[in-house]
């Protein structure tokens, strides 16, 4: 699916979290996105980053991946094309023209 940018973004961390199916991580926060979308703030082994909660079995303050993920964001310019790969708790998992790819959030692209 396509999409164009309508509100340029800029990724907001340099070394975001990757996980790996079944490892584990320690939840330190949670936010609710748009207050409806659960993301948890996870400590691993490989960095620590906002985290969908669909992706983890959670237990207490624990939780184990259910599914690789990296956490990258993808900086992207108004008017920018990008092609829509996933879309998970109001963030597209996108690819740019130049095969870069990271999340953004849904309320930054219209799909065409």
């Amino acid at each position: 699916m396509k999409a164009r940018v309508h509100l340029g973004y800029t990724r907001q961390y340099a070394a975001p979290i990757v996980l790996r199916a079944g490892e584990k991580v320690r939840i330190t926060r949670q936010d609710l996105w748009e207050e409806r979308y659960l993301w948890l703030w996870c400590v691993g082994e490989r960095g620590e980053g906002w985290v969908p909660d669909a992706f983890l079995e959670v237990s207490g303050d624990e939780a184990t991946a259910l599914r690789d993920y990296d956490a990258v964001e993808l900086s992207a310019d108004t008017g920018e094309t990008l092609t829509i790969l996933e879309t998970v708790n109001g963030w597209h998992w996108a690819m740019n023209q130049h095969h870069q790819q990271g999340w953004i959030p849904v309320s930054h692209v219209t799909i065409t």
